[in-house]
Order: structure tokens, then sequence, then C-alpha cells
């Protein structure tokens, strides 16, 4: 036969300014003693005489008497709460013949100053503000602190009125991050989730923020109010240049995408469609265009960035088919600040940069622009492995696998695959409305992940 080894839990023994966090402590040790029935439970109601019961015949209930063992577990409860009593206090303990009746009144004792602690308690909860120099981490910590003290003296508050008021009390420079969260549903998130959204906006916080530059002296006359650049004393110290016939020659235009000389390549009419006029048709005495064969060529140029498909947004049958079978999806990663060409409510753009969002908890859908997407593919990847798993995403891309970003697609599905000459985008008109783009020149693939 085994007897079962004892369990010893050593705590702070009972002073008269730690009466809250022992009697968290000292519940602990009694309900790993299986002891707490002698404070709470029907061993204590029979010990006090309130137990009662019918006897089978008997038209009124009876007392029902103590056992000896539960004499035997109040006596032991009763001695380790004696034990874990300080000198001063432990005649409150010994005064009394019962285990409850020694809880009860060393509660009396420090019932007055419960009521001044939670007094204090809830004055600094509704106080609550971060510090200059705390981190979201250290403030996270002291206000789960003074959450579990709350709690201690029986007020507790709910999830989201935890959230609420940990966002209540950022600092200024966390607006954006509350605007955002405010506007989320916090009810449907957890305390890790949380956290890891307000570590995320404070770290790339701290990779925008640029620090001061100190002053650089003026290496002509020693100023620090200015540079040499900026100097008014260089024009006397350097001679004046001589200007050709006081004419400045115009910069030549040249587009790289036709090789027009009239005009730059965010004017051409070739690589723009909806930027020509409508009254002016396309004649054979107008300026070269590109064949088929070069223009394949030079679109296939995406890594280089002479293609720039920014305003190319998948047609509303192809995504809705991707959308019904991998979505719904939450948030999209490339679409115009305006949010003309985007395909989910929330959305990313040159203003909103895809690089400094949080992204746990979101299925994402990624039609960036091609010369970026090795960007937007190391990003996604970082944050997948950051929040372990809790992203997902749907990305477009050329089919291309001599690309440099295409081994960032290891591990994705191609589940959705379109040969060269497929009509797969929409552009902008010149009136803000949209129209089928013309076949594309590359093939097109679609990986999830």
């Amino acid at each position: 036969m085994t007897s079962q080894p004892s369990i010893q839990q050593k705590i702070k023994h009972l002073t008269d300014k730690n009466y809250l966090s022992w009697r968290g402590c000292m519940r602990s040790v009694l309900l790993v003693a299986d002891l707490w029935d002698a404070i709470e439970g029907e061993p204590a109601e029979r010990l006090a005489g309130v137990a009662m019961h019918t006897p089978s015949g008997a038209a009124q209930p009876v007392q029902t008497p103590a056992t000896h063992s539960d004499r035997k577990l109040d006596g032991k409860a009763h001695a380790t709460i004696h034990l874990n009593v300080s000198e001063p206090l432990q005649s409150l303990v010994t005064d009394e013949d019962t285990a409850l009746k020694a809880w009860q009144a060393l509660e009396g004792m420090f019932k007055s100053s419960l009521t001044s602690r939670l007094i204090e308690l809830k004055r600094e909860w509704t106080n609550l503000e971060q510090r200059e120099d705390e981190s979201i981490m250290q403030f996270h910590t002291r206000v789960s602190h003074l959450h579990r003290q709350l709690k201690d003296v029986g007020i507790e508050y709910s999830q989201v009125d935890y959230f609420t008021q940990v966002l209540d009390a950022l600092l200024p420079k966390f607006e954006q991050t509350v605007t955002y969260m405010g506007l989320s549903d916090l009810s449907a998130m957890t305390k890790v989730d949380f956290l890891a959204k307000l570590q995320w906006s404070e770290n790339s916080a701290k990779r925008t923020s640029v620090p001061a530059r100190a002053a650089v002296a003026c290496r002509i006359c020693g100023s620090k109010a200015h540079n040499a650049f900026k100097c008014p004393d260089k024009k006397k110290t350097e001679p004046a240049t001589p200007k050709a016939n006081n004419t400045e020659t115009p910069a030549k235009k040249k587009c790289k995408w036709c090789k027009f000389k009239s005009h730059t390549s965010d004017q051409c009419w070739k690589k723009f469609p909806h930027l020509r006029p409508q009254n002016n048709a396309a004649t054979e005495d107008e300026e070269p265009s590109c064949s088929n064969a070069e223009a394949h060529l030079v679109e296939m140029k995406y890594v280089t960035g002479r293609y720039d498909p920014e305003d190319f947004m998948l047609l509303p049958e192809h995504f809705a088919s991707l959308d019904a079978e991998f979505g719904p999806h939450s948030l999209d990663a490339s679409a115009d600040p305006a949010g003309n060409n985007a395909q989910c409510k929330r959305f990313c753009s040159k203003n909103r940069s895809f690089h400094k969002q949080a992204l746990v908890g979101d299925n994402v859908w990624c039609n960036a622009p091609f010369k970026s997407l090795k960007a937007f593919l190391t990003t996604y990847r970082f944050q997948r492995q950051l929040f372990e798993g809790r992203v997902s995403g749907t990305f477009l891309v050329p089919d291309d696998p001599q690309a440099p970003w295409f081994p960032l697609l290891q591990g994705f599905r191609r589940v959705r695959s379109w040969p060269e000459g497929t009509t797969l985008f929409s552009v902008p008109t010149k009136d803000g409305k949209r129209k089928t783009a013309a076949p594309c020149h590359f093939p097109v693939a679609v990986y999830r992940d």
C-alpha cells in the first residue's frame, strides 16, 4: 500500500500589508491540499451546525452532525492557516475553534483596509496612462497585474473593457493603431492577438522614426544655421559661370515604351490606352507603335520596372471564384489610395503600406505590382512565421519560374493558371470608370498559402 506524498507550499506569512495577495495564495494552498472544503463545503456546514437533512419517515428536517473525518479535515485546515500567519496576528486564528471562523475573523480584521484598497485600485484603473519610457510589453504587464488585483477584491472587468482601457491609455503616437483596432471586433480577439498587434505597431513606429540630425557647421562661413549649399557668402567666394547665349537646353523627351521622342513613358498612349482623347482616333501616320512581339518582350521585363500594373484589377468574375473557394479575403495588399481597384473592404496602398500592417488573423489577397512582388512575399512569409501560421493568403503572379521572387512561393499551392492571351484585368478610363484591358501577353498563375 503506497501513501500519497504530502504537498507543502511555502508562501509569505500574513502581515498587516499583504492580505489581498496572501488570501489568494492561501486559498491555492488549501485547494492543493484538499482542505478547502473546511472553508466552503459540506464539512464546513456540518461543523457550523447549518447542515440539515430529513430522515426517512420524519416530517421535519434535523441537523446533520459533524463526523470524525470532518473534524480531522478542519483541524488540518486550521493548522495550515495558523502556520502561514505572522506572530502578531496568530491570536486571531487561535481564538477560533474552526478553520471557517478563523478565515472569517481575518477577513473581518482587514475589511476596512479592503475598502480603502478597492477605492485606490479603481482610481488607478480609471487614471491609467502609458509612460513615455514604457514599452508595450511593460505597459501590458502593469495593466494585467492591476487587473488581477481588481479581480481579487471582487471587481472583474470583461475582456472588451480590458482592451478598451488599454487602448485609451496608450501614448498619442499610437493614435492610428487605436483608431484601426477600435473598428475591429474586440470581442473575437484574444489577449495574445491583441498584444501582437500592439507590438507590431510599436516596432513599425521604431522603424519609421528618423533621429534628429545634428547641425553641421557651414564650411564657408562656419555658421550652424545653414550648410554650404545655402550659404549667402557662396556667391562671393565662387566665380560666376557664364551661360552660353543665356539660354538653357531643354531636357529631351523619349518614351521608353514605344521609343518615340515626343513624350515620356507616363504619357504614352500605347502603354496607357485610356489616356488617348476620345476624338483622336489612331491613324497610320501616327507615331510608331510597338509590335506584339516587342510588347511581349517589354512587358516581360516587369522585374526591372518597365511594366507597371499598379492599376490593373482582376476581373470580378475571376476574383469571385477565388473568394468563394479560399475566402472570404479580409485584406487587399495593394490598391490605389482611394480604393477604386480594391477587392476587399480593408486595403493597403502607398498611403497605408502593407509592410507596416500586423497581418495576424488576416486572409490576404495580393495582386501587387510585379516589380515589387519580392518585397510583398518577404513581408508575408516573415509575418506568417512570426504569428505561427495564423496568416493566410492568395497571390496572383506571372507564371515565370525564372523570376527572382519565384523561390518565395515554395510551399504554396498552385490553384489557378491562365495561358498567354487570356483577358483577366480591367483598367481605369478617363471618366473614372473601368474597362476590360487587352489580353495578357504572358501567362498568369494564382498561388495559395
